[in-house]
Parts: C-alpha cells; sequence; structure tokens
C-alpha cells in the first residue's frame, strides 16, 4: 500500500497532465492550481507522518521535560532570590 504523500502525488501528476493537454487557459490553470494543492498536501502528509514515529515523539517528549525542568529551575531560583 502506498503511502498518503505518494498518493497525493500521483493525484498531482494526474491534475498536471490534464493541465498540459487543456486547450483553454482558464482549465489549464484550474487544473494547475489543483496539482499544486495536491503537491502541498503530500508535503503536509509527509510531514504528519514523521510527527508520528515513535522515535520522533520520543525527542518531542524528552524536549517538553527539559523545558519543564528548565522552568522549575527558574522559579527555585526565583523563589531562592527572594528569601
Amino acid at each position: 500500500m502506498s503511502s498518503r504523500s505518494e498518493r497525493y502525488l500521483a493525484n498531482a501528476e494526474k491534475c498536471q497532465q490534464v493541465a498540459d493537454a487543456a486547450n483553454t487557459s482558464g482549465t489549464k490553470r484550474l487544473y494547475g492550481v489543483l496539482a499544486s494543492q495536491w503537491r502541498q498536501l503530500a508535503e503536509g502528509a509527509d510531514w504528519t507522518d514523521q510527527i508520528g514515529s515513535p522515535a520522533l515523539l520520543v525527542k518531542i517528549r524528552h524536549a517538553h521535560t527539559l523545558r519543564r525542568i528548565d522552568k522549575a529551575e527558574g522559579a527555585i531560583r526565583e523563589f531562592a532570590a527572594h528569601c
């Protein structure tokens, strides 16, 4: 089974073929825009698929934990400065 981005790119290619074969400028423009939008969707699908990967999620959780630690340390320093 192909990925979402591969399916979207296939749709973009079909739209581009219709645009290239179109007889009117309006049809060319319409299908050219559709092809571009399918390509943008493919890029977005790649990005969201990467976000869903376990290794990346672990990195995101780790970064979130480090930010929480930094915030807590800052609060402790601020509290100590007022004592």
